[in-house]
């Protein structure tokens, strides 16, 4: 950095390289998360970099980390064990030679042409090589001898006498600096056969939201692309990816009760076989989602599934530890989300969005986190879907006392961090302040400590506290309870405009939809639809009208048998269509 930008004695308002690489650890420990990786601790400083910078010397960082064994391929491993991590000298292909494409697929006796070029790393003229090369592939460079920022080709022939299979050779820039990039290579004589599907199999039921799939070993194949459907000809496609093995875990979350098709197409240089499509169908879930989000750090699972149990309240349990943090996709299928952050937990700015969709589509949030402040600092989401309008970090309640309707009466309650385990620090709790259109949920012994907040199609809760750390089983399971009626008594909304006007004799579509988890039915509880039209259980009302006329009194409700029902009153007008009959004469 010195090198490149200067150095300067001013330390406090200087701009050379060595201001540059103090500021950039300094806000890479801004942006790294809670208990980092060495891995993570390198991301951050290359993102402060890109921040700050533009990402002017993001190659050169990356030169120094790999100098140290913490290259693009290091693998960090778990922060709780310094034994499983995986070293790696190489810079990404950006900052050394680039080779485009990186994976090259040979039908022999094709040959396959890449282009080479060298990233920023570079300075002056560069000798091009390979090696570990299988044996009968000739290679040969365009010019062996290039300088940023001219470019070459890299022609691979005669693979006819290569042995099918795959293959991993390096290109290599030598001159006043030295670095390699690896070429991945198929050679391939004859087509893929079909993979056959295994798993799940053929109509099965019950499987979960993100299922495990699995298939044979295809000869010839290098690759497989999976695709997942909604529609039996797998054309409107959920999810695809190609990978090099024959076992998928899904990475995202599906539909209850939803039949979904997918199939598995075998790849290679020289065609591709399909395998034919097999359906399944997704099991149904609870209507609460516990979110166990403690890392085992320690477990504190069991405080909440006590307390649930208790009350009755069916759940599911998602174990961020072994699946990361739930999508979207994921937290659509429930109505309640219990999120327990445990001692360090809570959502990550990522999942925040996610969130703010599940609470858009009516669901209930209720969270548990005493850093979830310290981790994520006080976000637009907590502002506006929480109703956090400001927070004060690590204040250590001794008590809390439950306020305003949803907990009012409760408490108040001790709060001991440490009963649960002796790493807990007794002032990690915070103070969290609602705004106007929130309300106090718990006060305090140092001030507010939660917030409550109803934005009309959801609701929120938001403890700065954990609730484990209440010292009664009975007062954690009257919160649960609480939180949870509240959350229950979130009435559907209807979402869709009213319908628009209709002419006769045209054919007419509406599609009514609601808030809500299961999804609502829709019904016509009052006035009578103009002739020609249905109302379908779905919410489609549809058909050709045969009468013109103004239809009022119209009311149709949504409901799912579990939150208060949503109606939607409404004046459907049907116009004639206009048309003028011009008689013609007769001779």
């Amino acid at each position: 950095m010195v090198d490149d930008h200067g150095f300067s004695a001013d330390l406090s308002a200087g701009t050379a390289g060595n201001n540059r690489a103090i500021q950039l650890v300094i806000d890479g420990m801004k942006m790294q998360p809670c208990q980092p990786s060495f891995a993570e601790s390198r991301d951050a400083i290359l993102a402060a970099d890109r921040a700050d910078y533009a990402g002017a010397d993001e190659c050169r960082i990356w030169q120094a980390f790999a100098k140290r064994g913490l290259g693009y391929s290091a693998v960090a491993g778990s922060n709780g064990d310094v034994t499983d991590g995986t070293e790696a000298f190489d810079v990404p292909p950006a900052c050394g030679v680039k080779i485009d494409p990186p994976r090259a697929e040979l039908c022999a006796p094709n040959s396959a042409q890449l282009d080479v070029a060298l990233g920023p790393l570079f300075d002056g003229a560069v000798n091009l090589s390979t090696s570990n090369l299988p044996a009968g592939l000739n290679a040969s460079f365009g010019s062996t001898s290039i300088a940023r920022p001219s470019a070459t080709t890299l022609t691979l022939t005669n693979s006819a006498a290569v042995t099918p299979g795959s293959y991993s050779f390096q290109v290599q820039g030598s001159g006043a600096q030295s670095y390699a990039s690896t070429v991945e290579l198929t050679v391939a004589q004859a087509a893929p056969t079909a993979a056959a599907l295994q798993s799940p199999v053929s109509d099965a039921t019950g499987q979960p939201l993100r299922p495990d799939f699995g298939w044979s070993a295809a000869a010839n194949a290098f690759s497989y692309q999976f695709e997942l459907a909604a529609d039996a000809q797998v054309n409107t496609l959920v999810y695809s990816t190609t990978l090099q093995s024959t076992q998928l875990a899904l990475p995202r979350g599906l539909s209850a009760g939803a039949s979904y098709f997918w199939r598995v197409r075998a790849l290679n240089g020289c065609g591709t076989a399909n395998s034919a499509a097999q359906s399944f169908t997704v099991g149904a879930v609870a209507r609460t989602l516990l979110v166990d989000d403690d890392a085992n750090n320690p477990d504190v699972r069991g405080y909440f599934t006590a307390a649930l149990d208790s009350l009755n309240i069916s759940h599911d349990v998602w174990d961020t530890t072994q699946a990361g943090e739930p999508d979207a996709a994921t937290l659509a299928n429930y109505a309640t989300v219990l999120w327990a952050g445990g001692h360090y937990g809570s959502p990550a700015a990522a999942t925040e969005p996610a969130l703010a969709s599940f609470l858009t589509g009516g669901g209930c949030l209720v969270i548990s986190s005493q850093e979830y402040f310290y981790n994520n600092g006080l976000t637009p989401f907590m502002q506006q879907y929480l109703g956090v309008a400001n927070a004060t970090g690590d204040v250590g309640h001794a008590q809390v006392t439950g306020a305003s309707a949803v907990f009012g009466g409760l408490g108040p309650y001790s709060l001991d961090p440490t009963q649960i385990d002796a790493g807990y620090a007794a002032t990690d709790s915070d103070i969290i302040t609602p705004t106007l259109s929130a309300e106090l949920a718990f006060s305090g012994s140092k001030g507010n400590a939660g917030v409550a907040h109803d934005g009309g199609r959801f609701r929120s809760v938001y403890m700065g506290f954990s609730l484990e750390a209440i010292t009664s089983a009975g007062g954690r399971k009257n919160v649960l309870q609480k939180a949870t009626d509240w959350c229950n008594a979130l009435p559907l909304i209807v979402t869709s405009a009213a319908p628009a006007a209709a002419k006769v004799g045209k054919p007419y579509v509406h599609q009514f939809t609601a808030t809500g988890v299961p999804k609502p039915t829709f019904s016509l509880t009052a006035g009578t639809l103009p002739p020609g039209l249905a109302l379908s259980a779905s919410g489609l009302l549809s058909g050709v009208p045969t009468r013109a006329g103004t239809y009022s009194g119209l009311v149709v409700a949504a409901s799912n048998g579990q939150n208060p029902t949503a109606t939607q009153s409404f004046t459907l007008g049907v116009a004639r269509d206009g048309r003028v009959f011009v008689p013609i004469a007769r001779r």
